[in-house]
C-alpha cells in the first residue's frame, strides 16, 4: 500500500495510507490518495466538514468532502505528550507533538490497513455511502452543528474508544504535517 511516513524529531513515526475513500458502493482513489476526517465543520466551509488529504505532490491539504462519503480517521489522544498518558486501551506513538497519535487508523489492526470508512458524524461502517442513508440528513437538509464532533457527541472515536481519544482537528493534523518529516513509502500488508 502506498503511504506517507511521518517521522518525528525523536525518531518515532506513524504511517498514513493512501487508501482512498468510499462513495456510493465504490472505493475510489485507492493507492492514489488518502482522505482523513477532521472533527470540525467551519461555517465558512459552506456546510462541508474539513477533511485532510494526501496525494501526489499535494500533502496535508484541506479537502471538502461530502459528509455522506466514507473517509478514514487517525485517532489522537487529548492528553499532551509531556503530561504522560492514561490511554491504556489503544497503542499510541509519542511524536513529541501536543497529542499522542494512534498507531493505526480507526478500525485497523496494522498500520498498513485502511481501517473503517466512516461518514462524517456517523457511528458505523456501511455498505453504501449515499445521501439517502446518511444519518445526519433529515427532511432534505443536513443536521447543522455549532461545535465539533466530539463536543456534539457524534465522534465515533470518542464514543467507541473513550478516554481522551477523538477524531483530530485540522490543527492537530497540520501539527503532524509541519512537526514531522514525511516521506513516501510503500508497505506490504503483512
Amino acid at each position: 500500500v502506498s503511504a506517507i511516513k511521518f517521522t518525528a524529531k525523536n525518531g518515532n513515526y506513524i504511517i498514513l495510507t493512501r487508501a482512498g475513500y468510499t462513495e456510493n458502493a465504490n472505493l475510489d482513489k485507492y493507492n492514489e490518495a488518502g482522505f482523513y476526517w477532521t472533527s470540525i465543520l467551519p461555517k465558512e466551509n459552506n456546510g462541508f466538514p474539513v477533511s485532510w488529504g494526501i496525494q501526489s505532490h499535494l500533502n496535508g491539504y484541506i479537502s471538502s468532502a461530502n459528509k455522506s462519503s466514507g473517509l478514514l480517521i487517525r485517532p489522537v489522544s487529548g492528553k499532551r505528550a509531556d503530561q504522560g498518558n492514561d490511554e491504556v486501551e489503544h497503542d499510541y506513538v509519542d511524536l513529541g507533538l501536543s497529542r499522542l497519535w494512534a498507531t493505526t487508523n480507526f478500525g485497523a489492526e496494522k498500520d498498513t490497513d485502511a481501517g473503517t470508512y466512516i461518514a462524517w458524524g456517523e457511528d458505523k461502517e456501511k455498505e453504501e455511502y449515499i445521501l439517502s442513508n446518511y444519518a445526519l440528513y433529515k427532511d432534505s437538509a443536513y443536521v447543522q452543528f455549532e461545535k465539533n464532533l466530539t463536543e456534539e457527541g457524534k465522534d465515533i472515536v470518542a464514543n467507541t474508544w473513550g478516554g481522551k481519544w477523538h477524531t483530530p482537528t485540522y490543527a492537530e493534523l497540520e501539527e503532524l504535517r509541519t512537526g514531522c518529516d514525511w516521506t513516501w513509502t510503500s508497505k506490504k500488508n503483512a
